[in-house]
């Protein structure tokens, strides 16, 4: 019996792009009809609009929580920056103690690797939604310019492009400690004002 190779898994559920283009399509006029529907139940067209686009929306996340998954299935890929990371979180002391007591016949790396590659999902994932919120915030109108500029500040804190930068600069821990203390402030701030 021959043995596939690790990667060989996740490469066989690849989309093909007639695949792709039939669900674009099925999309397409399922949100049409949708819309219709609702157009003729009276609705409003910022409420039809609105209800469009969070449907766009959830289909996207689907398909970019599936292209990124394939990560998971190879985590000997990693840039020279997430092997810094991995190398520097496993010389950590607390690193060495957590392996110890729960992983003493696993690889660290293995578990280091997979935490790497999850936050780095997580935090583009919170980019893309908080996107997706200022979209519908400016669609629906009953937000006000601070709700608005709270997901503006959210959209900056979260930003892949932007801690690339700050991590030139700062330490990429004490870069993601910054990023949860000011997420919290700003969300704090936001239920205090609006309860």
């Amino acid at each position: 019996m021959i043995e596939k190779k690790p990667n060989e898994f996740y490469t066989s559920f690849k989309i093909s792009l007639p695949i792709k283009v039939f669900i674009g399509v099925l999309l397409v006029i399922t949100l049409s009809w949708i819309g219709c529907l609702q157009y003729k139940t009276g609705k409003n067209l910022s409420d039809i609009i609105t209800l469009i686009a969070v449907i766009v929306l959830c289909v996207v996340f689907i398909f970019w929580i599936f292209s990124k998954m394939r990560r998971l299935y190879n985590l000997n890929n990693l840039s020279s920056i997430e092997r810094s990371y991995i190398d520097d979180l496993a010389a950590m002391k607390i690193t060495k103690i957590i392996k110890r007591l729960l992983f003493p016949d696993l690889d660290i790396q293995f578990v280091l690797s997979f935490i790497i590659i999850v936050g780095d999902m997580m935090r583009k994932l919170l980019f893309y939604l908080f996107i997706g919120i200022l979209g519908l915030a400016f669609i629906y109108k009953g937000n006000t310019i601070f709700d608005k500029i709270i997901i503006l500040s959210l959209i900056a804190i979260w930003c892949p492009w932007l801690e690339d930068l700050l991590v030139k600069k700062v330490n990429y821990k004490l870069s993601f400690l910054l990023k949860l203390t000011l997420t919290a402030t700003i969300l704090s701030e936001a239920i205090k004002i609006n309860p």
